[in-house]
């Protein structure tokens, strides 16, 4: 996955900004493959190059993740959010921000772009 997160490295970083970005949220806080478990969690929050190769300790395998500053090069992003459970871990991450605990909370704290979530309970 590193040398896939390499190679495609120059070809997403030099995409225009991104109109919509979607997406979802794990029961523990983590949003794109950025895991509050994975060695490369901070890297993924703040460095600026736009993929990454994670590999979560929940996970038996790599994953390759957009960086936050790739995902919030955007004019709009969406979470869609579904449960209660996750519902829950949203609230004490809005409320308690801590991106190491909850990943998803740096996203909604950036203040960079326009976020907006929508929830369903089931």
């Amino acid at each position: 996955a590193e040398n896939a997160a390499k190679a495609l490295e120059t070809r997403i970083a030099s995409l225009p900004t991104f109109d919509v970005v979607v997406l979802g949220m794990g029961n523990d806080g983590h949003t794109a493959s950025l895991f509050p478990c994975c060695e490369q969690l901070e890297a993924g929050l703040t460095q600026p190059q736009a993929l990454i190769a994670t590999q979560p300790t929940t996970a038996p395998y790599t994953r390759l993740s957009l960086t936050k500053q790739r995902l919030l090069n955007s004019h709009n992003v969406f979470f869609h959010i579904t449960g209660d459970d996750k519902w829950s871990v949203l609230q004490t991450a809005l409320e308690q921000p801590d991106p190491k605990k909850y990943p998803i909370s740096d996203f909604v704290h950036a203040g960079t772009t326009p976020i907006n979530v929508y929830y369903s309970a089931a």
